[in-house]
C-alpha cells in the first residue's frame, strides 16, 4: 500500500493509501481511503475515510468524513455527515447533516444546520454561533473569555447570547450565553445572560439571576 504525499497546488485522485500527507493547495477527487491523514493548506474532498487520525491545519471542505480522532485548526466544513470518536478543534466548524461523536471538544465557532450527538459535549465559544439539534450525556456549553485571537471584530454586548439553537437534550447540561428553544434533561443549570423558552428536567435546575426562562417544568422520577 503506497503513501500519498502532495506539495504545492494542483489535484489528487482518490484510492486506498497507508497514508495521505498534504501541503498546499488540493483538490481530492473520489473517495479516498487511508491510515492517517494530515493537511496543512486548503483541501476539497468528496469523501474521506480515515482509520486512525485526521489533522488539519488550514481549511477544509469536505461531503463526507470518517474517521477514529478528527483534530483541526482554522476551518472545517463538511455538508452531509461527520462521523468519529473523538472530535478535537479551534477555529470554525460549519457543518450540515449529522455530526456523531464520543467526545466533541471545540473551541471557536460552530455553525450546524443538523444534529450533534455525543457522550461528552463541550463548546467554548469565541463568536455567534447556531446550531438545531443537540444530544448528549454530558453537555457545557460556555462562553470562552480567555482567547487570543477573536473571529469577529464586530462590537457585541458583553451580556448578549452567543449561541442560538432549537434543541439541547442531555442528563447534565451546563449552558451560558445561550439562546435554546427547548433544554431538556436530568440535572440542568442555566447560567449567565442564558434566554430559554422552555426548560423540562427532572432532578434539579439551578438558574442564574441574569437569565431568563419562560417555562420551567419538572418530570416526575
Amino acid at each position: 500500500m503506497s503513501c500519498l504525499q502532495l506539495n504545492g497546488i494542483g489535484k489528487g485522485h482518490g484510492g486506498i493509501y497507508k497514508s495521505i500527507d498534504i501541503n498546499g493547495v488540493y483538490q481530492l477527487d473520489e473517495q479516498v481511503q487511508c491510515e492517517s491523514f494530515k493537511a496543512q493548506g486548503i483541501i476539497r474532498a468528496d469523501e474521506i475515510l480515515v482509520k486512525d487520525s485526521f489533522d488539519l491545519d488550514g481549511i477544509c471542505k469536505s461531503q463526507l468524513l470518517k474517521a477514529k480522532r478528527v483534530n483541526f485548526t482554522g476551518i472545517f466544513k463538511n455538508s452531509h455527515t461527520l462521523n468519529c470518536e473523538k472530535l478535537v478543534g479551534s477555529g470554525c466548524l460549519v457543518a450540515k447533516g449529522v455530526i456523531k461523536a464520543k467526545d466533541i471538544q471545540l473551541t471557536g465557532k460552530v455553525k450546524v444546520q443538523g444534529s450533534m450527538e455525543s457522550d461528552s459535549l463541550q463548546l467554548n465559544l469565541t463568536d455567534k454561533s447556531f446550531f438545531t439539534e443537540l444530544s448528549a450525556e454530558n453537555v457545557k456549553i460556555r462562553k470562552e473569555v480567555n482567547h487570543q485571537v477573536r473571529l469577529s471584530l464586530t462590537p457585541r454586548r458583553k451580556d448578549c447570547p452567543l449561541i442560538k439553537g432549537e434543541l439541547v437534550e442531555g442528563e447534565d447540561v451546563y449552558l451560558d450565553y445561550c439562546k435554546i428553544n427547548y433544554v431538556y434533561g436530568d440535572r440542568i443549570e442555566i447560567g449567565p445572560h442564558c434566554d430559554i423558552e422552555e426548560v423540562e428536567f427532572q432532578e434539579s435546575l439551578n438558574i442564574h439571576p441574569t437569565a431568563k426562562v419562560k417555562k420551567q417544568i419538572q418530570r416526575e422520577v
